[in-house]
């Protein structure tokens, strides 16, 4: 780098001009179902701003170990959850004065409406500041939260939206990613070796802009919607199932998270023609990498997230841990004040991958319930090697 870049360009981008205060941005919608949750790490970054979305009436409550691995029933359970997965995006930045970590997060609570009587309002607020507290309070990833916004769709002004558009301008405005494009266009800057490129690419990967994994070098998708479009043919719940010609691969699909090499040709088909078939083979890739796909025999894959789940009772009751004659191993058992949602599903496709399905369906008493059985029959496993 050259010696005076770093000055060059900062000492010209700081000027308080107008035309420093825009940047570039997207604004991606995520969705909340479990079936998506091993394809958000495809998407979210470091480098951006999260609105987390709840309604006021709604309690935030923290999360159970049932609900680890199962929909949410109340939207305000979902704050939790969304810290969570933000928080392992943190940046090896320094907190701010005020102990702010990014990426940022403004919680915005609707319904607002709801409340006519100011004192109702005031009240609420303050039961949902408690409840925050309770959930989040003396925990790392509470830091992210920058501001809090209470709205109504119904009867807010214009001015009430200003505000939160300017708590996003604030929060973006503090961040440490501005400049780099001024920074490309430094005239020593000369891009001609290979670890270059690559440095590049992992970069504008990192922030979002495009879809980049090294161990998939010769594949760059330039438009990660066109990914989430994928993902979205075979994870979604509004796939119409009267169009698909594969009947028992649907309802093997949907019941245990079998899919077929067909069935997802199928799938790719149904929502936009052959957009995707063409890019099949590089897209099962992309999914095996993430870990969304899990290659086993006869042509065939296991999507983790759509494998059916079990209560953590029915587990130890079917593996007989409740028993008086229990005669299970020990198990070893870890307690993290913080683990990112989708270790479970890095978890199920790793078993997956070093058992064959006619080895671990005997482990789990014939069941293919696996996101918790396979937890605690590897756990089983590792103990037994260890011993």
């Amino acid at each position: 780098m050259p010696a005076d870049l770093m000055s060059n360009v900062f000492s010209k981008s700081t000027e308080n001009t107008p035309s420093n205060l825009y940047a570039l941005c997207e604004l991606w919608d995520f969705a909340g179902q479990k079936e998506f949750y091993a394809t958000h790490q495809a998407f979210l970054t470091s480098s951006a701003v999260y609105l987390v979305v709840a309604d006021m009436k709604d309690d935030i409550s923290k999360q159970g170990l049932s609900q680890c691995f199962a929909d949410f029933q109340n939207i305000g359970e979902y704050v939790d959850f969304w810290f969570d997965s933000i928080h392992c995006h943190r940046t090896t930045d320094e907190p701010t004065i005020i102990g702010h970590f990014d990426p940022p997060i403004l919680l915005v609570f609707t319904g607002k409406d709801k409340y006519d009587k100011e004192a109702d309002f005031k009240r609420r607020e303050k039961e949902l500041d408690e409840q925050m507290h309770q959930v989040l309070g003396g925990q790392t990833k509470y830091h992210h939260l920058h501001n809090k916004c209470y709205l109504s769709n119904k009867n807010d002004s214009d001015e009430e939206f200003e505000k939160l558009r300017y708590a996003i301008y604030e929060a973006a405005r503090k961040m440490g990613n501005w400049d780099m494009s001024n920074l490309a266009k430094h005239s020593d800057i000369n891009i001609i070796e290979k670890e270059d490129l690559l440095l590049f690419l992992r970069f504008q990967h990192n922030v979002g802009n495009i879809i980049f994994l090294k161990n998939i070098p010769d594949l760059i998708i330039l438009r990660p919607q066109w990914l989430a479009d994928a993902f979205r043919c075979l994870v979604s719940d509004r796939v119409d199932n009267r169009k698909l010609h594969h009947r028992e691969d649907w309802m093997l699909f949907t019941r245990e998270g079998i899919i077929s090499e067909s069935l997802i040709t199928e799938l790719f088909k149904s929502k936009v023609g052959s957009q995707f078939s063409g890019q099949k083979n590089n897209l099962h890739k992309v999914m095996e990498k993430l870990d969304i796909l899990v290659k086993i025999e006869n042509s065939s894959y296991i999507m983790p997230s759509m494998m059916p789940s079990a209560k953590f009772e029915d587990v130890c009751t079917n593996v007989g841990i409740l028993a008086e004659n229990c005669k299970r191993t020990s198990w070893l058992c870890f307690k993290f004040e913080f683990l990112p949602h989708s270790f479970f599903n890095h978890l199920s496709a790793w078993f997956i991958k070093q058992y064959t399905p006619a080895k671990w369906i005997v482990l789990v008493d014939k069941s293919l319930y696996i996101v918790e059985f396979a937890c605690l029959t590897l756990i089983n496993l590792v103990v037994k090697r260890f011993l």
